[in-house]
């Protein structure tokens, strides 16, 4: 592939400004549109196609697509936004976004284009699990009247978010139990310091009824049920962190009076500079690749 030289940022929230400050300062002549936030040495576009001129890369945002097939952009922003398809069919360099649909990248495919969802980077995972788990516990700091040292909280899952979220509320001070389903995950939660807790229907309904300040779900699917939650106390602070369809019948709890909070997007929200020097990390290795071929 030809050296890259020219990169577009489109749409997203501030992590976008931040990732094409930082390909202006590595050296590629960046322009964006619908990007707010300082952008560093790149360039405002006034309209989305002068962006996409004669450039060899574009870029979208961490979820490219707002539901809709149009570009994801800030709810602030004010004007006609393009769909994916129209971008793709308006340029002619490689498209790296985040959780594109699989509608879009079929469609590049029989374009003979190359489009790449960045979101499925495991490095991107495990960079962007420390972010998230700091931005959990400020929503916990936001909702709480007690200090997370000495809390007693609970955090359902053991993958990249449940491990990083779990390790800091220990490091800070707070009784850790862990839920998860298997025995090395629950060997591996022992031999860190915190107590263990199985995954289960009645263990959750057992677990929610006890005394926790906090209780985190990270697992993307509906534990919490009504079974479950008519055991939950109203003293608790319930925190979802899992991605559709969450972890929590929301109906339900609202009925109860609970206090369930769905947080997601939290680095973009709580630490966008770098979160998007994260997507900007992951972008650059790609780019770096393609111009090897």
């Amino acid at each position: 592939m030809k050296k890259i030289k020219k990169i577009a940022v489109l749409g997203g929230d501030a992590r976008q400004a931040a990732l094409a400050a930082m390909l202006a300062d590595n050296g590629y002549e960046t322009a964006t549109w619908a990007v707010n936030g300082n952008i560093g040495g790149a360039v405002r576009c006034a309209k989305w196609r002068s962006a996409l001129a004669s450039a060899d890369a574009i870029i979208l945002p961490i979820v490219a697509e707002d539901g809709g097939g149009r570009l994801n952009v800030s709810p602030s922003f004010i004007g006609d936004v393009p769909y994916l398809r129209d971008i793709l069919d308006a340029s002619s360099g490689v498209v790296l976004g985040g959780k594109m649909p699989d509608s879009f990248l079929s469609y590049a495919k029989e374009q003979s284009r190359e489009a790449i969802d960045y979101f499925l980077s495991e490095e991107l995972q495990i960079l962007n699990a420390l972010p998230t788990a700091e931005g959990a516990v400020a929503v916990a700091f936001e909702n709480l009247d007690r200090t997370i040292f000495s809390s007693s909280i609970l955090v359902v899952g053991y993958g990249r978010i449940g491990k990083a979220l779990a390790s800091l509320l220990w490091r800070m001070g707070a009784r850790v139990d862990v839920a998860a389903r298997k025995d090395l995950e629950l060997a591996r939660i022992e031999i860190s310091g915190m107590t263990p807790r199985s995954i289960s229907a009645d263990s959750l309904s057992r677990l929610v009824a006890g005394g926790y300040d906090v209780v985190f779900n990270t697992v993307p699917c509906v534990l919490f049920d009504a079974e479950v939650l008519k055991f939950a106390r109203e003293e608790t602070l319930y925190v979802d962190l899992a991605s559709s369809p969450g972890g929590f019948d929301f109906n339900y709890a609202k009925e109860r009076g609970l206090r369930v909070l769905k947080a997601l997007s939290l680095p973009g929200k709580y630490f966008p500079r770098s979160a998007g020097m994260i997507i900007g990390k992951i972008v650059l290795n790609y780019l770096s690749n393609l111009e090897e071929k």
